[in-house]
Formats: C-alpha cells, structure tokens, sequence
C-alpha cells in the first residue's frame, strides 16, 4: 500500500509500515525543532513551549527531596528524593540558592531542610538553582 503525505514541503512515499514510524521520526527530528527557530537564530515566541524549552534546558534535570548533608567549604549537597533515593551534587559559586524569593549562601542551607526544586546537570551533577521551602 503505497501513501503520499501532500500539503507538507516534503512529500514522503510510505510503502511499509516501518517506513511509517521512520517518517515520524524524520518529521520530530527535522521538522519540528526548526519551527522553534527564527531565521535569527533565537527561539520563536510562537514556537510550542516544549521545544523551546527543550532547545535552551538541553542535559538539565530537576528533582526535590530533603537534604540529608551540606558541606559548604567542599561545595557539595547530599539529597534524598521522595522514592528515598539519595544523590550528591556539586555546588559552584555560581550556584543560586533561593528560600522565599530571598537569596542565600550555602552556608545557609541546614540538614532537614525540604528542596522544593534543585534544578541541575545530569551529566556532571552540578546544581544551578536550589529553591527551599520556607521554615
């Protein structure tokens, strides 16, 4: 059974239903993500927010639980997420640590504290933005 996708620059001929899920694949890759994108080169305001947000969050993660230890002259934040897994992150300098809209240091942040949100790399494990619930 052969299909023809019209009213799209590219036509694509189906003949197998492989050829089907392949040319999903092609038009998520190709298609989509360019729509995001201005001549520019910045993002589109009237892109879909999940590609945009997918184009500038590329490797970050985000996760929440309950500090289990902090050592702010090493750098370094031990957490416990909510199914009890716990996971260490390294802290930068630049590094933004937020409790009800007010900016913090390390330094300030205590064992049983609740992390609304840690915002992080996946690959390196270097926390960007830490968000506290108030005490």
């Amino acid at each position: 059974m052969t299909k023809i996708l019209r009213g799209h620059p590219l036509e694509i001929r189906i003949l197998h239903p492989m050829g089907r899920a392949l040319a999903a694949v092609a038009f998520a890759v190709i298609v989509v993500p360019s729509t995001a994108f201005s001549q520019s080169g910045s993002v589109n305001p009237s892109a879909p927010a999940a590609v945009a947000d997918r184009a500038t969050a590329a490797g970050m993660a985000k996760t929440s639980g309950v500090v289990l230890a902090v050592d702010a002259s090493a750098g370094t934040l031990k957490l416990k997420d909510k199914a009890g897994m716990s996971m260490d992150f390294k802290i930068s300098p630049d590094t933004k640590v937020v409790r009800a809209g007010k900016t913090l240091k390390l330094a300030d942040v205590a064992v049983r504290d609740k992390v609304m949100l840690l915002r992080y790399d996946r690959r390196t494990r270097l926390a960007v933005r830490i968000e506290l619930s108030r005490r």
